[in-house]
């Protein structure tokens, strides 16, 4: 049986720029040069990569874990051969092509994630669309990031009359809550549709985080001060005024929470009183919060390859185990 270098190999033939075995080294003839240019250079991986996609439909373990190799070493340089792949009359040659250009979307995900969480300072919306493609490679950001606009344009119109900060704020609690929407999700809380901000904003439910994150990005985009407190297991949102905040719950319609109250919920969970809870947090700190939250849904419906993604974008932040 032909090893996959063999079948790869009968595909394209002797290697490119290799002199002749019958070649005499003081024949006089002139030998051809053994280094290519950068264009004679993308040609022959063109060929080859076009070859390799030849053998898509191959039934042998061994020659599609070699085309998986090589793919991916190829990287977005073999897209163009495995998108025309997919549309092969071949059923298998298909369904090979559209495999590989997951784990290659996915792969390229994965890279991403880990750069950003490796940053001092991120984003909290670019992190988090970002980890909506951990599963959906093929996320497109921007009509969610339009959504958010939307409900910010909304909130503007309707607090134009709005005399304090602390009255913008009470508009967008009741736009966002009893308008729109939004509250905490009831049944499975944590399916990755509770977890994920894109899905979030289609469903109008999610976890705490999720939901705070949604009225943290629209009072952003609308001028107001806003900041995510950290509680254990169900965090809050601080809206600013010009000298008083007032803490509200979105994953409860918004209800205003005194501190008093968070002490007590916090007494009964057997939790001591840490002032670090009510103090907003930085982007990063809730990004991967998210990344942990993820991990916990991942976890209990048995995705692997996601999880060994998450955990590794908490590697590169400097949380790995």
């Amino acid at each position: 049986m032909q090893s996959p270098e063999q079948r790869a190999e009968e595909q394209l033939g002797p290697a490119q720029g290799q002199a002749s075995d019958e070649a005499a080294p003081n024949s006089g003839v002139g030998l051809p040069s053994l280094i290519l240019s950068e264009d004679e250079e993308r040609r022959a991986e063109a060929d080859h990569l076009r070859s390799l996609a030849k053998l898509l439909g191959d039934d042998s373990k061994l020659v599609r874990d070699e085309l998986r190799r090589q793919f991916h070493s190829a990287g977005k340089r073999g897209r163009s051969f495995l998108v025309k792949a997919t549309a092969s009359e071949d059923a298998r040659t298909r369904g090979h092509a559209r495999t590989l250009l997951l784990e290659l979307d996915r792969a390229a995900v994965r890279r991403r994630l880990i750069s950003f969480a490796a940053r001092a300072r991120v984003d909290l919306e670019a992190g988090l669309l970002l980890l909506g493609r951990v599963h959906d490679p093929a996320l497109d950001a921007r009509p969610y990031k339009r959504t958010l606009d939307a409900f910010a344009e909304e909130v503007k119109r309707r607090s134009e009359s709005c005399g304090t900060e602390l009255e913008r704020a009470t508009v967008l609690c009741d736009y966002l809550s009893d308008t729109v929407g939004f509250s905490g999700g009831d049944g499975d809380y944590h399916h990755p549709d509770n977890v994920h901000l894109h899905r979030v904003l289609e469903t109008r439910s999610g976890l705490p985080l999720s939901l705070c994150a949604v009225y943290l990005l629209v009072a952003r985009r609308v001028g107001l001060r806003a900041s995510i407190l950290p509680l254990p297991g169900h965090v809050m949102l601080r809206l600013h005024g010009l000298r008083t905040s007032r803490i509200v719950d979105p994953f409860h319609g918004c209800r205003v929470r005194s501190q008093a109250s968070l002490m007590s919920y916090l007494a009964s969970h057997d939790l001591g009183f840490d002032p670090n809870w009510f103090r907003g947090v930085s982007d990063r700190t809730l990004f991967l919060r998210q990344v942990n939250n993820l991990i916990q849904t991942y976890s209990e419906r048995g995705f692997p390859s996601e999880i060994e993604t998450l955990l590794d974008t908490l590697d590169a932040a400097g949380f790995g185990a």
